[in-house]
């Protein structure tokens, strides 16, 4: 990521934004344009664009924000651009470059999008030059050619049908152009070096507008300065990628609590020190989240091995540390990447980095000095913070050193570790506090690196923090020889595509006069929280396609000349086969071994990213109780591992996470959520006639997390609950769950679970001795229910809610909203009579109006995805069921609520 690199100078062809601004002329040194100047210039190009190509868009055009701000990871990196330009050859920019240089205008270049600074691929004022529709790819026998305008995704989806893969991202949605210019890191680095070692050529389109191929033999100089300096003097429209035979690759996904850290990070630097002849391809990204609200770390370990050895030897090291989630898997890099996936616009982020020596002691202090110092900024709205270290080993500088070629990094052949901070945030009020706060905490830590002799000076563009010069840690030869191939011009057909050079108003420190930056150099850079898309399948699962659950087989699973078993039952003992959390789960074909001795599902990359994503985002949004978070952390999906009706629920309510995450995918992820609980319906519907002690608890918690499910689901705007029943089998889920609860009270409350019921009873406890004395609002709904009602029995089954439910208002008004648990807003549900349940059946408009009064108190867990306008939804469907009269009695939950019909 050029992030650094950008914000200290911008020159002849360059992004531009914020204040940033260049001009493409000879080779002088100006500074930047006014916002008249930069307006008058965008204005004069967007006018000739307009009349030399169609489509180009402007802020009045229908797609102007989604070019302009969806299209971006980061939501820093929302800017507002003149005009978008999208061209489809290079022609085209080569037109475009000699417009911008006649109007003296300022423009930005767009790859993926995945950059996070702002003007590092967008512009305020000035013009966009999108290059998405540079898309096309061509597979030669050792080799592909992929357009600027792809993602990594797409190189390894070409490839992966002639058992072939390319050194790029690790994410899904990582552009080619910004991860190969800036040097890129990948899985198989120790074997096969960066990303911009194995880039055979580049298609160019110089800054005076000529067109040229960079390789060993043609513009060699410039292709060698492309190679990680992301100095590349025009912008690339075709790179010519090495590929490998490597048709599979051996996957693990593990998971650890805060205990495992230190060993974890010790792990980190072995595998950064292993250093053999003849490497086995291995890489993984590792990093540490932490929660400084819950004060709860956990670790994880995304690794990579070419072949199919399982488990992968390389991670043996990580193996052997106890794991809450630990699963091996044998996939392609194709599916592998499409797991690993990145919200676009979900957060602020920021990152920065120092490098050093493989140091586990140290490495572990820095670990310890960010968690601390984490808790300085807890109060930060949507504070998402990340420890990311990155391996760097001692093959991978090797290969560029004897490749004949080169790259600008010039690093010695020893390892090296890269630590970051990745930082993730709601609102602009804070973007210089996190700033503040990362600049001066990790020049503090590197500080003390320096005094050790261990400290690098390499800054890797991809994670550097804005404030960071990345060129510091070159070597001076290389910087020379830039220098020199700079000065020459040979790079081009003449001198006209000469060096400007600025400083921007937020840095004085500039990138020295030698450097001519115009590619945009996107990041790799690892995010946060990675998501993850499922392809639901079931024997198709390998191909990462859905079955179409066509009777009796579906023609996905024809296809590919496996057995469809969509609608045969699952066999399902009603007790885990090796005791409780210990035996093999029932669905095991080739269990993974877990260092306690019990025995991991294998299963297929869907599966592994849904779970991956539960147990390091979904199961923190369950409770805000830092115990009870821990228990859905860790303690549920060891549950999962022994009965698989409770692993197929975890699993469907991370993939309706990710529907809520990314509405561009909502419909896949509800498909995956329903397979995967349908799937667990059938299994639990076996176990329940045979509920004991044993296997209660895993009943209970399939219970809890089917009703949070039945609130998560989508919900239509002509989705009418009461009209069609469905309030009413949410309503019996969680009635259905006090049965449970009375069934296996003892083991309930002894358990594993016991904290639910420990926490849950001292709530219980003080609901029963709220006062409700003061509620006129109920006094006046008791007082309009008693003149209307005759029955004495019905009168009294209405009262009692509307009792209970003062009592749950009280517990909110006493405790305060911000201190509410779950618990205190279900307990109502819980306590209802079965009466009132027939009453509500019977759609009568007093239980309707009461269950109306009772969507204010669930308005208030709203801070959970999964309960996120459910209220509105609700009432609003209680009101159009209603008549004109029983309306006029739901003026008081309207008005909190804040809905008009």
């Amino acid at each position: 990521m050029m992030k650094g690199f950008i914000s200290l100078s911008i020159s002849a062809l360059v992004l531009s934004g914020s204040g940033i601004a260049t001009t493409l002329v000879g080779s002088t040194v100006t500074t930047p344009l006014s916002s008249f100047e930069l307006t008058k210039g965008a204005a004069c190009a967007c006018s000739k664009l307009s009349r030399a190509f169609s489509g180009i868009i402007n802020p009045k055009s229908a797609n102007y924000t989604a070019q302009a701000a969806d299209a971006y990871w980061d939501v820093r990196a929302d800017l507002s651009p003149a005009c978008i330009f999208l061209p489809s050859m290079a022609d085209e920019i080569s037109k475009a470059l000699q417009i911008f240089q006649t109007c003296d205008a300022q423009f930005a270049v767009r790859g993926g999008g995945h950059m996070n600074y702002p003007g590092s691929n967008n512009i305020d004022g000035g013009v966009l030059l999108a290059l998405e529709k540079f898309n096309k790819v061509k597979v030669n026998a050792e080799s592909i050619e992929v357009g600027p305008g792809l993602t990594w995704y797409n190189v390894y989806e070409a490839l992966e049908p002639y058992g072939r893969a390319a050194i790029g991202g690790r994410l899904k949605t990582i552009g080619v152009p910004g991860l190969s210019l800036i040097g890129g890191f990948h899985y198989f680095n120790n074997k096969y070096g960066y990303a911009m070692d194995n880039v055979l050529s580049y298609d160019v389109v110089l800054g005076n507008g000529t067109r040229v191929v960079a390789n060993k033999t043609s513009h060699p100089d410039l292709f060698w300065t492309l190679k990680g300096g992301a100095n590349n003097y025009g912008i690339v429209t075709k790179f010519t990628l090495k590929t490998y035979a490597i048709p599979k690759v051996s996957a693990t996904i593990q998971v650890f609590n805060e205990s495992g850290i230190p060993g974890f990070l010790t792990a980190v630097c072995n595998i950064a020190r292993l250093d053999e002849k003849d490497p086995i391809a291995a890489g993984m990204v590792a990093t540490v989240q932490y929660n400084a609200t819950t004060k709860v770390a956990s670790a994880s370990l995304l690794g990579v091995q070419e072949g199919v050895s399982q488990p992968p030897s390389q991670f043996a090291n990580f193996s052997a540390i106890p794991a809450m989630t630990r699963i091996n898997n044998v996939t392609t890099m194709r599916q592998w990447a499409s797991s690993l996936d990145t919200p676009k616009q979900m957060f602020r982020v920021m990152f920065s980095h120092k490098t050093m020596k493989p140091d586990q002691d140290v490495l572990i202090s820095i670990y310890k000095a960010w968690k601390d110092a984490v808790d300085q900024i807890a109060d930060v709205e949507g504070l998402y913070p990340t420890f990311v270290t990155n391996v760097a080993p001692a093959g991978a500088a090797r290969v560029g050193l004897t490749n004949g070629v080169g790259n600008v990094w010039g690093l010695e052949a020893q390892p090296y570790i890269l630590w970051q901070f990745s930082t993730g945030w709601a609102l602009a009020q804070d973007d210089l506090r996190i700033e503040a706060w990362s600049r001066q905490l990790i020049e503090r830590l590197n500080a003390i690196n320096i005094e050790k002799g261990i400290a690098s000076d390499f800054i890797y563009m991809g994670d550097a923090g804005e404030w960071q010069d990345p060129f510091a840690g070159f070597s001076a030869k290389n910087v020379e020889r830039m220098r020199e191939i700079k000065a020459s011009g040979q790079h081009t057909e003449d001198k006209r595509n000469g060096l400007i050079q600025h400083g921007t108003p937020a840095n004085t420190h500039q990138v020295p006069n030698w450097v001519s930056v115009v590619q945009v150099a996107e990041s790799k850079g690892w995010h946060p929280l990675p998501s993850f898309t499922s392809h639901p399948a079931n024997a198709a699962i390998g191909t990462n396609e859905k079955c179409d659950e066509a009777k009796p087989k579906c023609q996905n699973c024809v296809r590919h000349g496996v057995e469809c078993n969509f609608n045969t039952p699952p066999t399902t003992a009603s007790t885990p086969t090796a005791g409780l959390h210990t035996g093999l789960s029932p669905f095991v074909s080739e269990a993974t071994r877990l260092s306690s001795g019990a025995a991991a599902p294998s299963m297929g990359m869907a599966e592994m990213a849904l779970l991956h994503h539960y147990s390091t985002s979904t199961c923190f949004t369950i409770s805000r109780h830092p115990v009870l978070q821990t228990v859905w952390q860790t303690t549920v999906p060891s549950f999962g591992f022994s009965y698989q009706f409770v692993f197929r629920g975890i699993l469907a309510l991370a993939a309706l996470h990710l529907a809520h995450l990314k509405p561009d995918l909502q419909d896949q992820y509800v498909d995956a959520a329903e397979y995967h609980h349908n799937l667990a319906l059938q299994m639990v519907s076996a176990t329940i006639p045979q509920i004991n002690e044993e296997n209660g608890p895993a009943v209970y918690l399939f219970s809890t997390i089917t009703c949070i499910i039945g609130c998560a689901l989508p919900r239509k705007r002509d989705d009418l609950w009461v009209s069609n029943d469905r309030i009413l089998q949410w309503l019996s889920l969680f009635r259905g769950t006090v049965s449970i609860i009375t069934s296996v009270h003892e083991s309930l409350k002894s358990g594993p679970l016991a904290p639910m019921f420990t926490l849950g009873r001292r709530r219980s406890l003080a609901w029963e001795a709220r006062s409700t004395a003061s509620q006129t609002f109920l006094i006046n709904l008791r007082r309009l229910i008693e003149e209307a009602v005759e029955d004495p029995i019905d009168l009294k089954c209405y009262t009692d809610a509307i009792d209970d439910l003062g009592k749950s208002f009280a517990t909110i008004f006493e405790v305060g909203s911000q201190n509410c648990e779950t618990a205190d807003i279900f307990i109502w549900l819980l306590r209802i009579t079965d009466q009132f349940l027939n009453q509500l059946q019977q759609r009568t408009p007093e239980a309707l109006v009461i269950f109306g009064y009772y969507c204010v108190i669930l308005k208030e867990l709203e801070w959970a995805w999964w309960m996120q306008g459910f209220s509105i939804h609700m009432i609003r469907a209680i009101y159009y069921h209603l008549d004109e009269e029983h309306r006029c009695w739901l003026q008081w939950p309207m008005q909190q609520l804040g809905w008009v019909p």
